[in-house]
């Protein structure tokens, strides 16, 4: 969630290393697709950017944005460090790594 707390927090940090900004690329859950900020001068605030060079950074994000949401879900889930970190190596060679799952293995990560 791209909050107003999770917002300070990050400028924040922005604040505290000023020679390492970087952009901030957020992912809609629902909608899977993501949006490029970037901090504005005074470190106060982001600026959405619009330009060609953030939409394709955005198209890039976009890919593995279903990996991300998943991985997530995992991570704040009640299982066991074990049982999570399974899933999440699962995770990584379905949508980051493209290799074939065996179906027992897919519907369980289907299920996330």
């Amino acid at each position: 969630m791209f909050n107003t707390e999770l917002k300070e927090f990050i400028l924040s940090r922005m604040r505290h290393s000023e020679g390492n900004l970087k952009p901030v690329i957020v992912i809609d859950d629902n909608t899977k697709l993501s949006k490029c900020y970037l901090v504005n001068d005074t470190l106060t605030d982001f600026i959405l950017q619009t330009d060609s060079h953030a939409k394709l950074l955005c198209l890039r994000v976009n890919k593995t944005a279903e990996w991300q949401i998943k991985k997530t879900k995992i991570q704040k889930s009640s299982k066991s460090n074990k049982e999570k970190i399974r899933l999440c190596d699962l995770l990584e060679s379905k949508y980051i790594l493209n290799h074939k799952l065996q179906s027992k293995d897919n519907n369980e990560i289907e299920k996330i």
